[in-house]
């Protein structure tokens, strides 16, 4: 049995098409064809509609924005990465030689393309079983609803008449398939603070989270 074949057995999984499994496991940096961004994007979707479905049955009371913020949550990268790992995806992830780590990104993409091409290859039911298997204790936790932090640093902007918080990229480093943002965000009357992350939205979300986190100490 091949690394992959244990792997999805140990999920509760299996493949009719070894090569649509071995396809969601290769990223770009090794091959330019038949790697898993495709599937990516269909897996992304996938997951998408069955955490929704999850959370529209579970809190019946909340209003779509209250949805869609939870839902925003159970989606992130950095999660879709620590299930990666949970999981032991990054051990049968391929890349190129150019790819000198396997980062936070590449893992929730090839979580995103399994899940994709799980989909194209059993259908719906055995993705919903194992998306909801995955992410049970994380669904069963009633937490208050999470704040993204670039929404509340809008809010707390706009509370006080200060407008819209402004973001600029300072730093691009790394290569085009893993790089690493710096971005500065700036309020009226406060010093700008920086983020770091794998992509834009992430340091945007860090450098919000940074300049809350002066004003809450200010």
């Amino acid at each position: 049995m091949s690394t992959s074949e244990n792997f999805c057995k140990k999920l509760g999984i299996s493949f009719k098409s070894q090569s649509l499994l071995e396809q969601a496991l290769t990223h770009s940096s090794l091959k330019q064809d038949e790697n898993n961004e495709r599937l990516e994007f269909l897996g992304d979707r996938v997951l998408s509609l069955v955490l929704a479905h999850a959370l529209f049955t579970l809190f019946r009371d909340e209003s779509e924005g209250e949805l869609a913020k939870r839902h925003a949550s159970l989606v992130r990268g950095e999660l879709l990465a620590d299930i990666g790992r949970e999981i032991g995806l990054p051990e049968i992830i391929k890349i190129g030689g150019e790819a000198s780590n396997i980062n936070t990104n590449i893992i929730a993409d090839a979580f995103e393309a399994l899940v994709g091409a799980l989909y194209l290859d059993s259908g719906y039911p055995p993705c919903e079983k194992l998306i909801l298997q995955l992410w049970a204790e994380r669904l069963a936790e009633h937490n208050p609803i999470p704040e993204d932090p670039k929404t509340s640093l809008q809010e707390w902007a706009q509370k006080l008449g200060k407008g819209l918080p402004l973001y600029e990229i300072t730093k691009r480093e790394g290569p085009d398939h893993a790089p690493v943002f710096t971005i500065s965000v700036s309020v009226k009357g406060l010093p700008s603070m920086q983020g770091i992350g794998a992509s834009r939205r992430l340091a945007e979300k860090e450098a919000a989270k940074n300049l809350l986190a002066h004003i809450q100490k200010s």
